[in-house]
């Protein structure tokens, strides 16, 4: 048993046990010269919190680093993700990609945009599931909704009510512009139906 200070380097060929705190002041480094050895940090309810796959030269957090580079909540089988976002929670709580920016005045994080997903059903094994993905953006400090594509393929632009394959809703100007050179001979706007033939090609509405 030893018991004092090293100041000298120290060369360990066997296992070093630790059951205090270890501190480095120095650098760090894992797997030096390309070692093919694998690195794991535990948390209190998961023994992979994170991994380090050397020879596969796989990153995991929160899951097995067989996956390729991945970011999970909970286990599951995301073999052919290059990166899973997951959210393990109830209810349809989907999962959300947060732009985050720095304020300077006090270093704290604000949320600049948002990329989610939100489910219609409980995300259990046995549910049918629906989703939406929608595109966020902060006006004044507020996060609001300006876009989502929904479970039916459909795009809903500044409204969340679904209207047909493409609904644009706005307060203000609602613009379709096309600026090209005076070359250009395509059609600005061109619409187009296939319909019965008392179909309307276009329509004008003003009120209800």
């Amino acid at each position: 048993v030893f018991s004092g200070d090293i100041s000298g380097d120290l060369a360990v060929g066997g296992s070093l046990t630790s059951d205090g705190v270890l501190s480095a002041k120095g650098g760090v480094v894992f797997n030096e010269d390309s070692a093919d050895v694998d690195f794991r940090v535990e948390s209190n309810g998961n023994t992979e919190m994170l991994m380090i796959n050397g020879g596969n030269d796989r990153v995991g957090i929160g899951c097995d680093s067989d996956y390729l580079t991945e970011i999970r909540a909970a286990n599951g089988d995301h073999t052919s993700s290059t990166l899973a976002i997951t959210n393990s929670q109830a209810g349809g709580y989907g999962s959300a990609l947060t732009f985050a920016s720095e304020r300077s005045d006090n270093n704290a994080h604000s949320i600049a945009a948002r990329i989610r997903t939100e489910g219609y059903e409980n995300w259990s094994s046995d549910a049918t599931v629906s989703s939406s993905i929608i595109f966020e953006t902060v006006s004044d400090n507020t996060v609001a909704e300006r876009m989502r594509l929904n479970a039916d393929g459909n795009l809903l632009i500044g409204t969340t009510t679904n209207s047909g394959p493409i609904t644009v809703s706005a307060a203000g100007r609602c613009s379709v512009m096309h600026s090209s050179g005076t070359t250009n001979t395509q059609d600005i706007l061109n619409l187009i139906g296939n319909g019965n033939t008392t179909n309307n090609a276009i329509r004008f509405w003003h009120g209800t």
